[in-house]
């Protein structure tokens, strides 16, 4: 039998299996509610956001499970779900490498695939915040200006159709509407893109595609929406997991399964 064909995917099931080395969750993740929807999660967003929110809950608890949403590609939503939202975090210094399983993340969905579930999570009352890491092209606006470019594809698209909005700003005034129209509450709005102003900007363009939709929206209101600055300005993008660190990965599993089996059976 070949190393790889004896590999068993990550998963709730599998995490007290891991050996000590190996940080995970310290709480009980498969008991964790949905607090945060992420616009955007990518290789950044699971290397860095997640991480801290691990973190947060760890140390204090509250219903702050992510439900990420990939907007252009199924792959993390391919390689996620099957392992129950749960990751491999690997961090390398000079005292050495360290491995920890990231359990925060409690959903993944693909836009294009699901998007009345999409939908039913930025509506949610149970949904607080909805962050994003979308890169500056994300938003369809205009930078030197900071307003919406009503030229852009995906706003043209998204004002033709407004029931199936393509992009975060139109997804955000359609949130906000149906949480308004359902008494939902409050939602806070959180950038984590390099945008000069961001939670301004955001919020601007915004209530500008939300005035086109509708001329009466009150889409802007205090009541429905909050848009946070993100107070750092400089991210720290993360490259591709190296194709040699994934078979480091698979290879210290292999092995370990195996002396786990073997020791299973020599009593």
């Amino acid at each position: 039998m070949s190393m790889t064909s004896s590999i068993h995917r990550l998963g709730l099931g599998e995490v007290a299996a891991l050996p000590a080395a190996v940080a995970r969750p310290a709480y009980d993740a498969a008991r964790l509610p949905v607090g945060i929807v992420h616009l955007g999660i990518g290789a950044f967003h699971r290397a860095h956001q997640a991480i801290y929110t691990d973190d947060a809950i760890a140390a204090g608890g509250g219903d702050w499970g992510i439900c990420g949403v990939s907007l252009r590609s199924a792959d993390v939503r391919d390689r996620l779900v099957p392992q129950d939202g749960l990751y491999t975090a690997v961090e390398k210094s000079p005292a050495g490498v360290r491995r920890r399983v990231v359990g925060s993340v409690r959903d993944v969905l693909f836009l294009r695939d699901a998007r009345a579930a999409v939908d039913a999570r930025l509506a949610d009352p149970a949904t607080k915040i909805v962050s994003l890491t979308v890169t500056e092209k994300g938003y369809c606006h205009a930078p030197a200006t900071g307003a919406l470019d009503f030229s852009h594809p995906d706003i043209v698209h998204d004002l033709a159709t407004p029931a199936a909005p393509a992009s975060v700003v139109g997804l955000l005034t359609r949130a906000f509407a149906a949480r308004r129209a359902a008494n939902a509450g409050p939602l806070t709005v959180v950038c984590c893109d390099n945008l000069p102003h961001n939670g301004k900007v955001v919020c601007g363009i915004v209530r500008a595609f939300a005035a086109a939709t509708d001329p009466r929206s009150r889409t802007g209101s205090t009541r429905t929406r909050r848009f946070r600055r993100r107070w750092s300005t400089v991210s720290c993008p993360r490259p591709p997991t190296p194709t040699s660190a994934t078979t480091t990965l698979r290879l210290a599993s292999t092995m370990l399964r195996r002396w786990c089996s073997s020791r299973s059976a020599n009593g």
